[in-house]
């Protein structure tokens, strides 16, 4: 299936596929079809052992101590008249089912918490721990989606966008985006824009610290330009994946692994 469905100008920043699951998938496969013909669009990636050991010990620590507590948000039928326009899909799309018992035995089967909220719309919330081993090296590997989920996300990645090509649009976005965001934080709260993290015990987690793992993260990327017929193989449990904006045509397919049991999981399931 697509890479992504998301708008080509919307930026998708490093992440383990899954990681807030208790099973995400073991590796995942990338092909390109149609490789982009403008600026951007790379697959860039970045290797998540060396994230979780350049970090700030005093900071790893206290998400290893804490875990990490993601909130999802998913458009129902109807649409309130102050939502997060970001929140890009509805919960139908997402679970590929419009029965709320199909949604619901599912994610009782993840142990995920649910809520359905006004206008039909769902609320799930996914704990769990921000470090795993990984399944063969045994070695500790930043696991958790609290730099993708967080307020923060799309006004910072855009800020770093603009650093690294020098184009002025995307230091716009991201002053466009970062005032939108504090205006729906500041009015819906963090339980209801469309996607948060907080410290598994509900705290805030501080901006700061997300920006220091995005600075990690951004050290350690690599960015390679897709061409015809390119496959890419990754270990889901040691190197991340994002995509860079573009323009016109682009098109990059992937399949996933079969699911594979955190490590951290297995002595409570």
């Amino acid at each position: 299936f697509s890479a992504s469905e998301l708008p080509p100008y919307f930026p998708i920043p490093q992440h383990l596929e899954m990681s807030f699951l208790p099973s995400p998938p073991r590796k995942i496969f990338f092909c390109c079809l149609d490789p982009p013909t403008s600026p951007g669009g790379e697959t860039c990636l970045c290797d998540f052992k060396k994230v979780h050991d350049q970090m700030d010990p005093k900071i790893r620590k206290e998400f290893e101590d804490k875990g990490v507590m993601h909130v999802r948000n998913y458009k129902g039928t109807k649409t309130g008249l102050l939502s997060d326009p970001t929140m890009l899909k509805g919960w139908q799309d997402v679970f590929g089912t419009t029965s709320r018992e199909v949604v619901e035995e599912e994610l009782r089967k993840s142990g995920a918490e649910f809520q359905w909220r006004d206008g039909d719309s769902l609320r799930i919330v996914d704990r769990g721990s921000a470090i795993e081993e990984h399944p063969v090296t045994g070695e500790k590997v930043w696991f958790n989606h609290s730099q993708v989920f967080h307020w923060s996300m799309i006004p910072s990645e855009y800020y770093r966008i603009y650093r690294r090509l020098g184009k002025l649009k995307y230091l716009v976005l991201s002053w466009v985006m970062w005032l939108l965001k504090v205006i729906l934080f500041t009015f819906l709260g963090p339980m209801r824009v469309g996607f948060h993290t907080c410290f598994g015990d509900g705290s805030e987690i501080p901006e700061s610290y997300l920006e220091h793992i995005r600075d990690v993260m951004w050290k350690n990327m690599v960015f390679n330009r897709w061409e015809l017929g390119d496959i890419v193989l990754l270990d889901n449990y040691w190197i991340s994946h994002g995509r860079q904006p573009y323009s016109g045509n682009r098109k990059v397919v992937v399949s996933w692994s079969k699911p594979y049991l955190k490590p951290s999981r297995r002595d409570t399931t």
